[in-house]
């Protein structure tokens, strides 16, 4: 009952005004002008938000003052004046860049980035509707990683300026830049509309589909969760419902190639692309595009069969690069496990094979404190492979832990400590190639819009890693293992980390389909493995 609200509203912006509580008065108004929009009174809605916008200066009011200029830019797209109200958002995100200068608390500039991030998003959709790729891929670029990129340039040692936040992507450079060979998508979820930006062949295109946004949803979480079930049906050793099971996350996986890749235009690219790098948006962050299944029962073929898969936080990264020793045994390894765990010292003689500048994990001390953990990660290793207990939180993803095996001379026993996603942070990645996060769900996180994180993967690419290798569910330790011994192995002979860990899929996915017990290829056993990256 919108004409009882602007009574009320109207009520309330008077009480404030007499106690003195003015940032309450100006956030009412805000809520009486959204009020006004309901109503389509546009001109009455605008006359307050003038109001809001010349008061929040006084006040230092910087959230009221950037509801208004989001809701006079929703407003000229509701009058139909397209070009007015991308002046309007282009003049928003500078006013957002000022504003988050300002901000001391880290908490509440997260809680100001995801107050922005409708009005960012917005931004992208009047570019959708005024026909301009460019610029609506460039705006939708900046938005998902905004957070990241300033953490990365920082780490690089570019001047963090009020601009260096906002640094937008230069298109036409990046599609020079790509070869013929790669394709990226990058993901665009609205309320009732599915969004897939291509860049390939030094072109852009858009494809989209009407779909609710919950439907996504829906269907991403029950097929994760079908995924999350199936160590419990191997603790009970039941094969009928093993099958069942993969049945049932085939049937899901399949419905999802549907949704999110059946395209005709994209299916060709996907065919002529050696490397696919996917920009996820809302819930396809835990999504493992690698398990998606294309065709049916008879003829199923998964993505990871068609063309390799890496996930980068925005195309800004591929813009982005690192020199290193071309010779990889001349990689400094650091390795972090416990040697009593089951096919553990296996693995590390391998790495010791391979790569003879590899030290184990060892700090000789007798009570080991986090401090000592996190100097030794900021020693420059080019690789650094972490195997332990995580457990994600998906609420609070600072709070996410991995507890590692610490070794040392004077105890012959490892000591355990337990590091936050907080602590990770603290650490500088940005010597580091590739880091391995071995253990369960290490690459879960809620994913906070406008922030750019969403757990250890972005975290530890924000903070300079190259690339970041983890799991997204619970995963059994020996099979796990051997995929990392493989990896390794191929790696070695392979200049993208993506091919190798491609092939290492792919051959497990040939030896589940041959193998008496298994008899199916469920992507449990081989899809956990996620690759993140942030260069070329």
């Amino acid at each position: 009952n919108h004409r009882q609200a602007l009574d009320y509203f109207q009520q309330a912006i008077s009480l404030y005004e007499e106690t003195g509580w003015l940032n309450l008065a100006l956030e009412t108004e805000n809520d009486l002008a959204r009020c006004f929009v309901s109503l389509s009174e546009y001109s009455s809605a605008k006359e307050v938000l003038r109001d809001v916008y010349s008061r929040s200066d006084k006040l230092r009011d910087s959230q009221c003052k950037v509801d208004a200029f989001g809701m006079m830019a929703e407003i000229a797209y509701a009058e139909g004046d397209l070009e007015k109200a991308i002046h309007i958002s282009n003049r928003l995100t500078k006013e957002i860049e000022s504003l988050s200068s300002q901000f001391s608390d880290m908490d509440n500039l997260t809680i100001f980035r995801q107050k922005i991030h409708h009005y960012l998003q917005n931004a992208v959709l009047f570019e959708i509707k005024n026909r301009r790729l460019d610029s609506a891929f460039v705006k939708l670029d900046y938005i998902k990683a905004r957070t990241a990129r300033y953490h990365f340039m920082q780490n690089r040692g570019i001047a963090a300026h009020s601009q260096s936040p906002a640094y937008f992507i230069d298109i036409r450079n990046l599609l020079q830049q790509l070869n013929d060979n790669q394709l990226v998508v990058n993901y665009f979820i609205s309320a009732d509309t599915l969004y897939a930006f291509l860049l390939n062949d030094g072109e852009i295109e858009l494809l989209q589909k009407p779909v609710k946004i919950e439907d996504i949803r829906s269907l991403a979480n029950k097929f994760l969760n079908s995924i999350n079930e199936t160590i419990d049906i191997f603790q009970h050793q039941n094969p009928a419902q093993f099958i069942a099971n993969y049945d049932t996350v085939t049937s899901r996986g399949r419905r999802l190639y549907h949704l999110l890749l059946d395209w005709r235009e994209l299916q060709i690219r996907l065919r002529d692309s050696e490397i696919t790098y996917i920009i996820p948006d809302d819930i396809l962050y835990g999504i493992p595009f690698s398990c998606l299944i294309n065709g049916d029962e008879t003829d199923m073929e998964y993505l990871i069969e068609q063309t390799a898969i890496v996930n980068i936080p925005g195309a800004f990264f591929l813009q982005t690069q690192h020199k290193f020793d071309s010779e990889k045994r001349n990689r400094r390894v650091l390795v972090c496990a416990d040697p009593q765990s089951a096919n553990t010292a296996e693995l590390i003689h391998l790495i010791k094979k391979k790569y003879p500048r590899t030290e184990e994990f060892f700090i000789n001390k007798g009570v080991v404190k986090k401090e000592d953990i996190l100097s030794k990660l900021n020693e420059d290793h080019n690789i650094i492979i972490l195997i332990g207990h995580s457990v994600a939180n998906t609420i609070i993803p600072d709070s996410s832990s991995f507890e590692l095996s610490i070794l040392n001379k004077i105890d012959p026993k490892p000591q355990k400590v337990a590091l936050s996603l907080a602590d990770f942070k603290k650490v500088d990645w940005s010597a580091t190639e590739m880091v391995f996060l071995i253990g369960c769900e290490t690459a879960n996180g809620k994913l906070y819009e406008g922030t750019g994180y969403c757990g250890f993967q972005q975290a530890l690419l924000a903070r300079g890693a190259q690339n970041v290798l983890a799991s997204l569910w619970k995963i059994d330790a020996n099979e796990t293992i051997n995929q990392i011994v493989r990896f390794l192995t191929i790696w070695r002979g392979q200049s993208n980390p993506s091919l190798a860990l491609q092939e290492v899929k792919i051959q497990t996915i040939r030896q589940l389909q041959q193998d008496e017990y298994y008899k199916k290829p469920h992507p449990y056993l081989w899809g956990s493995f996620t690759l993140w990256q942030t260069v070329n």
